[in-house]
């Protein structure tokens, strides 16, 4: 393919060169250099393959530590909800009222203000 593509250049420039004498200069690319220079484009995509697929994994361990954290804190949650509930209970705030030495009241009485109470 590559001596295909000489023919056609080598003869196009024979053709250039022949309309213009002065500057003509020979210009051809060796099937070799082409061949580098794919390999090169390859070799550099797969680097970048590479490091895109590195980056991935690693994004993917970090969502996986912050999953079994979310988990972890939404059982935390649940276990302090269960005390405080537990702690608001009447069997609790019972124990509680006799261990501080609290007494019910029998009546509640009410101060009223005869008055306004504050005044502008």
């Amino acid at each position: 393919m590559s001596k295909f593509l000489m023919m056609i250049g080598n003869k196009a420039r024979q053709e250039n060169c022949s309309i213009k004498q002065n500057g003509c200069r020979k210009f051809s690319i060796d099937g070799r250099v082409i061949n580098i220079a794919v390999v090169v484009m390859i070799c550099f995509a797969a680097v970048v393959y590479l490091a895109e697929i590195n980056d991935m994994a690693i994004q993917g361990f970090k969502m996986k530590e912050l999953e079994e954290k979310q988990t972890q804190l939404k059982d935390g949650v649940k276990k302090i909800e269960m005390q405080v509930a537990e702690m608001q209970s009447m069997q609790k705030v019972q124990e509680r009222i006799g261990r501080l030495g609290m007494v019910g009241v029998a009546e509640v009485k009410y101060v009223s203000s005869g008055g306004a109470v504050a005044v502008k």
